[in-house]
């Protein structure tokens, strides 16, 4: 996307959520996004739509994520 953390911060503010959608390529389980120990609290992750926050950053094969 070529944009920078000033893009951003200019364009949505600062208190905009944003939610992303990751395909995943098949049989593909390792992490997905890094996030650094500060900026978790403002990350959150859930699979398939379901309610549950997920606190990890990475797929397994149990996750069955679609």
């Amino acid at each position: 996307m070529d944009l920078s953390i000033n893009d951003y911060k200019e364009c949505f503010g600062l208190y905009t959520s944003v939610e992303l959608e990751i395909k995943i390529a098949n049989n593909e389980f390792n992490s997905f996004i890094n996030i650094s120990e500060s900026d978790k609290k403002y990350y959150h992750i859930y699979f398939d739509d379901k309610k549950e926050e997920i606190k990890r950053n990475y797929l397994n094969k149990e996750d069955k994520a679609n």
